[in-house]
């Protein structure tokens, strides 16, 4: 039988599923108390400035990457002897390009309508994760392309919760204030990127080597996942950037709450993509690599619906008790959002699935398609509807990637929806008779 090779690896892969999923939630975990610190400490308005540098912040560290990550990961999993190489080229690369962002970033963005009332040195200090982004990124993609998952957790566990522990402390020490916030946030990308560093140096054996054997073949494979990069961001980040400059703080603010709050389900499918990646680059042909990642795709759909579900159910109670009764117009934004979550982590899968088949260009014709809807959709009900109209656009958009990464995922692979089905049950059907046998 074509599959059975990989049934020796099945527990392998179920250990792996659970010790990122578990990495994943506890990461989310401090992600969430960071939130209703935040909300609590700064309210409505505060927390959509804080937002708005956030979401700054992130689009100009991935429009910047040039898809340069997703590079180093591929070709140290398929060239793992020029680890040393691809990560040198990648960082350097990445390095100069972050400093030119945050000069423009830095020249910009004070002028826009959240930043109004803070000093343009609290924004330049929010855009600090593009100079030391860099190294952090670039070692988490060899470690998750060689497929050492737990130092890939373990990195950003480390990240999450010393950025939650900062806040805590602030917090504990009634400072309220943004600029405080931001100044912690900074910190906490310099400790993370030290980090980042030791590990690399230590664990995974990385020792700076420059070369220009295969950097063309690096820039290419990453300038075309860059496209769908820039275009995923678009869909992820467009909202909350213009509506820091078209709505008012206290209406960002709201949503950014409702947007942690569908978030939640949000470890299920980082877990699983930091297990589905590995699986396929390293998979001998394509449709074996299609097989086991449609097995983990599967899972992550049925699992995160139910999640999904759950959370819309008891999150008029959930969301004030957690972030406080200031929020409580923020659950039919978080209802709308959690549906726009299920395809959102179905296509980080989809896209990781395509670009470990050899296919990078394809999530980004995806992406493409899905970032004009969430412009056309934006400019049509974002000044009517406001934050619920920035809610519906996303749900759409993501919706529109999801049905074109799939259809795309199926052709690359040349596997039918049946057989992806057949094969889930199979698996399934393996592990109840297992079971069953267990004395």
């Amino acid at each position: 039988m074509p599959m059975s090779r990989d049934l020796p690896n099945r527990s392998a892969t179920l250990s792996s599923i659970i010790g990122s999923v578990a990495a994943s939630g506890l990461t989310s975990v401090a992600g969430m108390v960071t939130g209703v610190l935040l909300a609590r400490s700064l309210g409505p308005t505060g927390r959509g400035q804080f937002a708005a540098i956030v979401s700054w912040s992130g689009l100009l560290l991935m429009a910047s990457e040039l898809g340069l990550g997703f590079g180093v990961s591929y070709f140290a999993g398929k060239e793992p002897e020029r680890g040393d190489e691809v990560f040198t080229q990648g960082l350097a690369i990445a390095c100069a390009l972050r400093a030119l962002a945050f000069a423009v970033g830095a020249v910009v963005l004070p002028h826009i309508r959240a930043f109004e009332s803070l000093d343009a040195p609290v924004v330049w200090l929010g855009l600090s994760p593009l100079l030391f982004g860099s190294v952090t990124g670039m070692v988490t993609a060899f470690f998750l392309g060689t497929g050492r998952i737990r130092v890939v957790n373990a990195l950003g566990l480390a990240g999450a919760w010393v950025y939650a522990a900062g806040v805590l402390a602030i917090w504990l020490a009634g400072v309220r204030s943004v600029p405080a916030f931001v100044a912690l946030f900074a910190g906490a990308q310099v400790a993370t990127t030290v980090v980042a560093a030791w590990a690399g140096w230590r664990i995974g054996g990385l020792r700076p080597r420059w070369s220009r054997r295969g950097l063309r073949q690096l820039v290419w494979y990453g300038a075309k996942t860059q496209t769908a990069s820039l275009a995923a961001q678009t869909n992820l980040r467009l909202d909350q950037v213009l509506m820091s400059v078209l709505v008012a703080p206290a209406d960002l603010g709201l949503y950014a709450v409702a947007v942690a709050v569908s978030s939640m389900t949000g470890p299920l499918y980082s877990g699983l993509n930091t297990v589905l990646a590995p699986q396929v680059i390293r998979a001998g042909d394509a449709r074996t690599g299609a097989l086991r990642g449609g097995r983990i795709l599967i899972l992550a759909v049925v699992a995160g619906t139910v999640g999904a579900f759950a959370l819309g159910v008891v999150a008029p109670w959930l969301l004030p008790a957690l972030f406080g009764k200031r929020f409580i117009s923020a659950v039919p934004l978080a209802r709308v959002l959690l549906g726009a979550t299920v395809f959102q982590g179905t296509n980080l899968l989809l896209g990781t699935l395509l670009r470990g088949l050899g296919r990078p260009g394809a999530p980004a014709i995806a992406e493409g398609i899905g970032a004009g809807v969430t412009v056309g959709l934006l400019a049509l009900l974002l000044p009517r509807f406001g934050a619920m109209g920035a809610a519906v656009a996303s749900l759409v958009a993501y919706g529109v990637v999801a049905v074109a990464e799939g259809a795309m995922s199926l052709v690359a692979a040349k596997v039918g929806v049946a057989e992806l089905a057949a094969d889930a049950s199979r698996i399934m059907a393996g592990s109840t008779h297992s079971r069953s046998r267990k004395p």
